[in-house]
């Protein structure tokens, strides 16, 4: 072996043995941590206004919502902590009017959904 291609492996061994101490720490580091809390919310709503005229008339249906969620706080402390939480709520008006004559319907949803609070100690 000559001087010019020992001057060009030492370098690559060095950048080789770097690397793989790096990527040896890092894993390490990540496999250290203390705190590994999972939380995940789901929360699904669905409102559906079906206030159709069919047929001879006016369709002068009122169809509203008023929907009023509110999700309190979640309050993990601890180790290897998994919280997970699903809300499915679905709301329908369903105001049709078939045949002759008009379609006056007053359909209304006033919701309110309360999700408290969670806390793991």
């Amino acid at each position: 072996m000559n001087l010019s291609s020992k001057a060009i492996l030492l370098p690559a061994i060095a950048l080789l043995i770097g690397a793989v101490t790096s990527t040896g720490f890092a894993s390490s580091a990540y496999a250290d941590d203390p705190e590994d809390n999972k939380v995940k919310q789901d929360i699904d709503l669905k409102h559906t206004n079906s206030c159709d005229e069919r047929g001879n008339g006016d369709n002068s249906a009122d169809c509203s919502f008023k929907d009023n969620t509110n999700v309190d706080n979640i309050n993990v402390k601890g180790q290897e902590n998994h919280v997970y939480q699903s809300v499915d709520s679905k709301h329908k008006n369903d105001c049709d009017e078939r045949g002759d004559g008009d379609n006056k319907a007053k359909c209304s949803d006033d919701s309110t959904l309360n999700i408290g609070k969670i806390n793991i100690d």
